[in-house]
């Protein structure tokens, strides 16, 4: 379980989303995401964060971010 107060995770497998949208809703269906750190990056999804973390989605070729409130 990720308890992190602020992470970074990036679309695994060489997805990506063009919208906020798009992104928040593959991370809220359990999509599976990249939580990048520094020299290590490891695969999970929405059920791998403790209620109360903030997550940074990184889309669009990552140059924007979208951040979600974890809430259960």
């Amino acid at each position: 379980m990720i308890t992190d107060q602020f992470s970074t995770v990036v679309p695994a497998y060489g997805r990506d989303y063009k919208n906020k949208k798009d992104a928040i809703d593959a991370f809220n269906s359990g999509k599976d995401f990249l939580l990048q750190r520094m020299l290590q990056s490891q695969a999970l999804s929405k059920r791998d964060f403790a209620p109360g973390c903030t997550v940074n989605i990184r889309y669009n070729k990552l140059t924007k971010i979208a951040v979600v409130r974890i809430k259960d």
